[in-house]
């Protein structure tokens, strides 16, 4: 975090990002609610929102990715039971399909725009 923020701003960065509202972050920081509204206005604190809050969308990706494989193994255990009922299974499948599906589209996605995004570089260096 800058250190060209105060204290109370710092405190109230690491209250919002971490999921508290307005009231609670604005008490966490020893300023009052119109307080922080005022500094959303300030460039400066709301880059180091934005960068506290990517961090933390950072660190909740890292935990889904390692979630997901744990969901794959359970969906594939049902999908691959014998004793467990055919609409379960056929469920579950299902599931894994439409997961794989979505991540195809997303990684296909990504591709075409970092594509799109270096010719758009190329074209206006």
């Amino acid at each position: 975090m800058s250190e060209n923020l105060t204290p109370k701003k710092r405190k109230a960065i690491a209250a919002l990002a971490g999921g508290q509202d307005f009231e609670r972050a604005a008490e966490a920081a020893g300023v009052t609610v119109r307080t922080l509204h005022r500094w959303r206005s300030d460039p400066l604190f709301m880059a180091e929102l934005r960068a506290a809050d990517s961090e933390q969308l950072g660190e909740i990706a890292r935990v889904l990715n390692g979630a997901s494989r744990d969901a794959v193994t359970v969906l594939m255990g049902v999908m691959n039971d014998a004793k467990a009922k055919p609409d379960l299974r056929i469920r579950a499948a299902g599931e894994i399909l439409k997961h794989r599906a979505s991540f195809f589209e997303l990684t296909t996605l990504e591709a075409r725009l970092t594509d799109l995004e270096g010719r758009l570089k190329e074209l206006n260096p």
